[in-house]
């Protein structure tokens, strides 16, 4: 079953298209790798599937919805079934560890639900934080800011987790790290995982690499998961 289905995906900004007519499928729980170089579309393509932007031109269907010729409630009931990690883990600064996860869960109309608190906190222990829930972001390091950043983003069992060089601010021992936690706690809920990331060192992790090129995928390969 696929989770991602793409035909003819054209967009662009006014200057041209940055997709070209791009054909991809993603399958339900996969780990996937967007490589190339910086202006191909990888990020564009991620916002697309997120909802975030509006598909212009071709078709989009994520989890079964498409997202071609929708309204704006259908892309936010989108987003409610998507997770985003980005490279800067945009914690609230004010919050504790605790209550970022309790946002994710705010995001998908979770939070109110009587095992909300358990939820938030399972999915600490699950990327390595239990313990940590009473600190505030100016008291984690930056790979433990980036694992509460998995935690809120993965917290409630969304099927799709989207996420923008979620490695790029931190050394390659800790990125590694992170990015195990965030396929681990993917798997174990049968989420599909899109990952944008310039480096190679983490493809290891994944099930498949597509490198893009002016707006196009020029090749993918399989890759030996974990």
């Amino acid at each position: 079953m696929a989770a991602i289905i793409a035909r003819g995906l054209t967009h662009g900004y006014g200057e041209g298209p940055v997709l070209r007519a791009l054909d991809l499928e993603v399958a339900a729980g996969e780990v996937l790798f967007l490589m190339g170089p910086s202006g191909c579309g990888k990020t564009t393509l991620l916002t697309l599937i997120g909802a975030l932007r509006s598909v212009q031109q071709g078709e989009l269907t994520v989890l079964g919805h498409a997202l071609h010729g929708v309204d704006d409630a259908a892309r936010v009931a989108s987003r409610r079934r998507t997770g985003f990690v980005f490279q800067h883990h945009n914690l609230h600064r004010s919050l504790t560890a605790l209550q970022n996860v309790m946002v994710g869960l705010e995001a998908r109309g979770q939070s109110r639900l009587p095992q909300a608190e358990a939820m938030c906190r399972a999915a600490l222990a699950s990327v390595g934080l239990a313990g940590f829930e009473a600190r505030r972001q100016d008291k984690l390091s930056g790979g433990q800011r980036q694992r509460v950043a998995i935690a809120r983003a993965l917290v409630g069992g969304p099927q799709l987790l989207l996420a923008d060089e979620p490695t790029g601010a931190l050394d390659s021992t800790t990125g590694r790290e992170v990015m195990a936690a965030m396929r681990s706690l993917a798997r174990a809920q049968g989420t599909t995982l899109v990952i944008v990331t310039h480096d190679p060192r983490l493809h290891e992790a994944g099930d498949r690499v597509i490198a893009m090129e002016d707006g196009q995928i020029r090749s993918m390969r399989k890759e030996f998961a974990l």
